[in-house]
């Protein structure tokens, strides 16, 4: 039986930029990280597998 925690763990990202975790909204192709507002490219690998792909360039805070 898969573990719980680790599907819940497939639906968060990690921000690059600050590290903290938060999960998008499914299916969604960029996210913004609450902690840094720093704004990720997403790219999802199954229904609730989601990993970053790298980071919007011109949308970078200043």
């Amino acid at each position: 039986m898969p573990n719980a925690d680790a599907e819940k763990r497939k639906a968060q990202v990690r921000c690059l930029n600050c590290f903290e975790r938060f999960f998008p909204e499914p299916g969604q192709a960029q996210a913004r990280c609450p902690g840094c507002s720093m704004e990720w490219r997403l790219t999802w690998t199954g229904p609730h597998s989601v990993k970053v792909r790298g980071p919007v360039w011109d949308k970078i805070p200043r």
